[in-house]
């Protein structure tokens, strides 16, 4: 817990520490981009503008079904400028009309059109008279008061009584006029656009009234939307009468189909997937038993015919504990004769004892030999009785795969019988689902993301979006900035760089996996076939490289700092060991913060454990512990009165003496280097070491000094990089071939 914080305390320390660093590079561009957001800002001439945003739907629908009886707009360019050509028809205008008159809300005539320029000029002069009018000052400025004859908020019955007054005459070539120049009026302030690379649709209106402004965008949205609906809901419902009793009558032939195949499928054994009968199954089962019973008649056999050809002294090729036994007995006993024959104790009472023992026990080793060859005369005898009841079985099962040779023929054509009807039925019921889910519900390929609110006038209340959008901007681009200037000076440890650089083979890549995960790795052995058991074997098997037979090696995991992985390589190492048929020796040499037994949630080893080596359980201020998957773990930080590192250091010393005696290989769980200074006087009790690189956080010049130290201390002078949390799909780096070596530099 406290490491967690230190560690956080550290990044935000680099973090101002990067920021204060690149302060220039970040915020040169954010004062960029606020000056040319104030300067075009300042350039816009005062308008009220309203937006209405409608998307094309491109994902696929929950209540409609993907596929309709009218299909969809095709998701295509060409669509998308065909529909903005629709909005902006003078059909669709017309029905805003309507809409807007069914609400209520009377037709603003747009503003006189001037060009951005003159627009800017005369706002430019507006100021300059209002400056100079301050004493005759009024609420509204001279511009807008033609603007509150029309207000969008004023209700119906406060429309001008020209527009509303009744004709009592039929509509006339001037009433048509009328609406035609309503309809000009309207279009003259719709700007649709789209920008070309989505499906994205604008509906903007400009108009001298804000209100008006966003009620007229809203309405083009509706009259576009309803207008799709009513597409959708005029041809929804003519293929279900025809698809009704089709589907039925299909549903029918499959259910006997599907009977009929069942059926034959039970008559003959097959299993439900068809591709096997269980007489296979069972015939492959019994070669697998026959060949491991052969393997079994031949070991014994070989074991018979050296216990024949040896002799009773020579009895490591029989497995008898009694002979063990009594021929370690007669080793004492014709050691105990040496020493008296050597003090010159010839006629001595005791000589004698001691060769009548070395008779009896001669006796006793030559019949326990002729019964250990009895028991395995036994054993192949049974071997060769269970070897006929599986060949006659063997027998059985071929002839009973001859008289369903021709079932499984017609069930195969059964098969594609049912294949071909499912797939006629499946067709047909997608359709018909899909023509009844589409009455009532049909949606228009489009809706409607964002409705138009009122323009604010002269663009008030704006600026401070420019600013935030301009100063994020220039973050952005000044901290890009920041980056491709950082990876100038700094590179990241890849695997090829280390190879390169410092001479070190890379040695293994370890997946990345979930915390979860990792804890059930660590505290069982992982399936072979994964991914992470693969990943160390390949690990251990280059770190073990030219290896002497029968020798122990001693192996140092160090990382630069606390949290790169080491632990986890040091436990994954010796899993891999153990499913090797290796006796490995884990030791968790961090006196100040051990992890291993935490991580492995692991008691203390008993004390009278047969296989602990003598040295290791008298160990003081030590802990031996047990591992759930048989290995042995020791802690240098035990319970009780705490020792200095330099008296700590001696006991490794004489246990790794010790050890190599007991155990295949020893794992030293060494202390990050940067955070303890005792890693490097540890890792000189090591034959090789293993340094342990998190990607993509480790630094090459970290990770290049570190491997040098390494090389300088190590006993054999070899050194070998894992790269831990490595995501081999995305970055194929390939694998260093050969054994480790002494680093460049070193």
């Amino acid at each position: 817990m406290i490491v967690q914080t230190s560690g956080e305390e550290d990044g935000i320390t680099r973090v101002f520490r990067w920021l204060w660093h690149w302060k220039y590079t970040i915020c040169i561009p954010m004062m960029l981009c606020g000056l040319a957001a104030i300067a075009v800002y300042s350039n816009v001439p005062p308008q009220y503008s309203s937006q209405a945003v409608l998307v094309i739907d491109v994902r696929q629908r929950q209540l409609m079904p993907g596929e309709s009886v009218i299909s969809s707009l095709p998701q295509e360019n060409p669509v998308v400028k065909t529909e903005l050509d629709i909005i902006s028809s003078r059909n669709t205008a017309a029905h805003v009309l309507e809409l807007l008159r069914q609400r209520g809300i009377p037709l603003v005539p747009p503003a006189e059109k001037v060009h951005p320029a003159r627009l800017f000029v005369r706002s430019v002069s507006e100021l300059v008279a209002s400056a100079t009018d301050a004493a005759e000052s009024i609420q509204n400025a001279p511009p807008s008061a033609p603007l509150v004859v029309a207000p969008s908020a004023a209700p119906a019955d406060l429309a001008p009584p020209a527009t509303t007054a009744p004709s009592a005459a039929p509509p006339s070539a001037q009433a048509r006029r009328g609406t035609e120049a309503a309809i000009d009026d309207l279009l003259a302030g719709l700007r649709v656009s789209n920008d070309g690379r989505s499906y994205t649709i604008f509906i903007e209106y400009v108009s001298p009234d804000r209100n008006f402004a966003a009620a007229a965008a809203n309405a083009f949205a509706d009259a576009y939307l309803e207008k799709q609906v009513e597409i959708y809901d005029s041809a929804a419902a003519r293929a279900r009468d025809f698809l009704g009793p089709r589907v039925e009558s299909l549903r029918a032939q499959l259910e006997a189909t599907e009977l009929k195949r069942q059926a034959r499928r039970q008559e003959a054994g097959l299993t439900a997937d068809g591709d096997a009968s269980l007489l296979t199954q069972r015939l492959t089962d019994l070669g697998q038993e026959l060949a491991k019973v052969r393997s079994a008649i031949a070991e014994a056999r070989a074991r018979l015919e050296t216990a024949q050809k040896g002799t009773p002294d020579a009895g490591s090729s029989i497995e008898s504990p009694q002979l063990q036994a009594l021929l370690s007995e007669k080793s004492k006993l014709e050691r105990a004769r040496a020493n008296y024959v050597e003090n010159g104790a010839v006629r001595g009472q005791a000589l004698v004892s001691v060769n009548l023992q070395l008779d009896g026990v001669n006796r006793e080793i030559a019949e326990e030999y002729q019964r250990s060859l009895g028991r395995l005369q036994q054993e192949i005898v049974v071997q060769e009785r269970k070897k006929a009841i599986i060949d006659a079985d063997i027998e059985r099962m071929r002839q009973a795969l001859d008289r369903n040779a021709s079932a499984q023929i017609e069930i195969v054509q059964l098969d594609r019988e049912v294949e071909a009807s499912s797939a006629i039925y499946e067709s047909f019921l997608a359709r018909y689902k899909e023509t009844i889910e589409q009455q009532g519900i049909a949606v228009p390929d489009a809706r409607l993301i964002s409705a138009a609110e009122p323009g604010a006038r002269d663009g008030a209340g704006r600026m401070v979006k420019w600013l935030l959008a301009s100063l994020v901007m220039g973050a952005a681009v000044g901290g890009v900035a920041a980056l491709g200037r950082g990876a100038l000076e700094s590179r990241k440890a890849s695997p090829d760089a280390v190879a390169a650089e410092t001479g070190a083979a890379v040695i293994g890549f370890i997946p990345r996996v979930s915390r979860g995960r990792l804890r059930r790795y660590s505290r069982a052995l992982p399936d072979p076939r994964s991914d992470w058991s693969a990943a160390f074997t390949l690990l251990q098997m280059n770190a073990l490289r030219q290896k002497a037979p029968g020798a122990c090696t001693v192996i140092a995991v160090t990382s630069v700092r606390r949290g790169d992985g080491k632990t986890t390589v040091a436990i994954g190492l010796a899993q891999s060991a153990v499913a090797a048929g290796l006796n490995p020796l884990l030791v968790d040499c961090d006196i100040r913060q051990p992890q291993i037994a935490r991580l492995l949630a692991i008691g203390r080893r008993p004390a009278n454990a047969a296989a602990d080596p003598e040295s290791l359980r008298h160990l003081e201020h030590m802990e031996l512990h047990r591992t759930p998957w048989n290995s042995d773990v020791l802690s240098l930080a035990a319970g009780g009165r705490p020792e200095s590192f330099a008296v700590q250091y001696r006991r490794l010393a004489t246990l790794m003496r010790e050890a190599r005696k007991a155990y295949d290989l020893v794992i030293l769980d060494c202390p990050a280097l940067d955070d303890h200074p005792e890693a490097e006087h540890l890792a000189e009790l090591a034959d090789r070491a293993v340094h342990v690189v998190r990607w993509p956080r480790s630094r090459m010049a970290e990770v290049r000094a570190a491997v040098r130290r390494l090389g300088g201390i190590v006993a054999e002078r070899r050194v070998g990089v894992a790269f831990v949390r490595f995501d081999p799909g995305a970055h194929r780096f390939p694998m260093i071939q050969g054994p480790m070596a002494r680093p460049v530099g070193a």
